[in-house]
């Protein structure tokens, strides 16, 4: 059996193989290709100990939800991830309306008295309405854009229910069948859950179309996508670079416009993908042009939409980022100066057929020289207005 580093040094070889050209997998045959945005499982002997995966309709995402199942420390927490992002929410909605249409800031601010002659000690309790008298009160906007978070907040259940559902059958897989119970799980690597994976192939042919599943198998599938987002960036095909007449080049790749690149290429009704795979009609020279402009107007409506809805979404993120990081700038002024990878490097620099606690391992030990060679293009004029912003 393999090591840990062994595969590690397999799977390193095996990527710095990979030409550009390949980097497409392509179904083995016409009856792998599915059009399911799921995974089933099909259990082939009822009367074992554990069932037999022996047939899995969407492989790409199944073996996806199995690193990110790894990755993200297990079912419970998963499921307490997901309750804390909508309790997030829910203060953020909360904490919003009680600021803006709850509290007597005359009051509070001793703009005036809380009785006429009155020495009375202002309280939190008398500075803030009661909800049955704030609410109806409220002007209209405000009224919308909380019903625009409560709405917000109901997608997020019930993608957060379906997403629980999902990985409660990832949790069967991990117990029952390549037998990694909770306890054990943060004491394995991946490489350690991939060899699990592998032997469980031998037992229960997850994957139908070959007998043996080798570690590249697994991971063309995992990141199939990103593989293909990796060579849009490294090919300059993707226009996240804009030119500004005083301040020169600069790169434009926002976590909100790589979002709308997979949306418009990987998961949206229309998009260039069916399931894992490309479209056919992408592949046809012939239907080329008519694929350009179905994307050139997919991707004008989409930005007309982001338009409109850019208020509430400033609004949400400025509300979320002022809530997630006031302490740490309070207590760490120089945190703001601090130099991270951006997410233009972030696909730049990645190879294919490298996942993502891979990538951010390699760049962790890049971090310090690349610090340093910074350093050495450093602007006075940034050095002195930063300064000046700290002061």
């Amino acid at each position: 059996m393999m090591s840990s580093a062994q595969y590690g040094r397999l799977l390193s070889e095996e990527i710095d193989e990979i030409p550009l050209d390949e980097i497409e997998i392509q179904p083995l045959n016409a009856e792998s290709e599915t059009t399911e945005s799921s995974f089933v499982f099909s259990p082939s002997d009822r009367n074992l100990p554990e069932y037999s995966w022996n047939h899995i309709d969407n492989l790409d995402l199944f073996f996806a939800r199995i690193y990110h199942y790894h990755q993200r420390g297990g079912l419970v927490c998963i499921i307490a991830s997901e309750f804390f992002t909508l309790v997030r929410i829910i203060f953020v909605i909360v904490i919003s309306t009680l600021l803006i249409g709850c509290v007597d800031y005359p009051l509070l601010f001793a703009d005036r008295l809380f009785l006429p002659n009155s020495t009375h000690r202002v309280t939190l309790e008398d500075v803030i309405y009661p909800p049955d008298q704030c609410l109806p009160e409220l002007p209209f906007w405000i009224k919308f854009v909380i019903i625009c978070g409560f709405i917000l907040l109901l997608f997020r259940f019930l993608s957060a229910v379906k997403e629980v559902s999902t990985y409660y059958q990832i949790h069967r897989f991990f117990t029952k069948t390549i037998h990694v119970s909770p306890s054990e799980l943060g004491d394995l690597t991946w490489y350690d859950v991939l060899q699990k994976l592998i032997l469980a192939q031998k037992n229960y042919q997850v994957f139908i179309h070959k007998t043996d599943l080798s570690p590249l198998d697994v991971y063309q599938r995992i990141l199939r996508h990103e593989n293909y987002l990796v060579a849009l960036v490294n090919r300059e095909l993707i226009p996240v670079k804009v030119r500004f007449k005083l301040f020169g080049d600069h790169y434009f790749a926002t976590e909100s416009f790589m979002w709308c690149l997979e949306f418009l290429f990987f998961t949206s009704p229309w998009s260039l993908f069916r399931s894992s795979y490309m479209k056919d009609s992408v592949k046809s020279r012939e239907s080329r042009s008519y694929i350009i402009a179905d994307l050139r107007t997919q991707s004008r409506v989409l930005a007309l939409i982001i338009l409109a809805c850019s208020p509430l979404l400033v609004l949400y993120q400025t509300l979320l980022s002022f809530l997630s990081y006031a302490d740490v700038i309070k207590k760490d002024p120089g945190w703001l100066g601090g130099r991270n990878w951006s997410n233009f490097s972030l696909y730049r620099l990645r190879h294919y057929n490298e996942l993502g606690h891979e990538l951010h391992a390699r760049l962790s030990r890049a971090s310090q020289p690349a610090r340093e060679y910074m350093e050495g293009f450093r602007s006075e004029l940034t050095v002195i207005v930063a300064g000046n912003v700290a002061f």
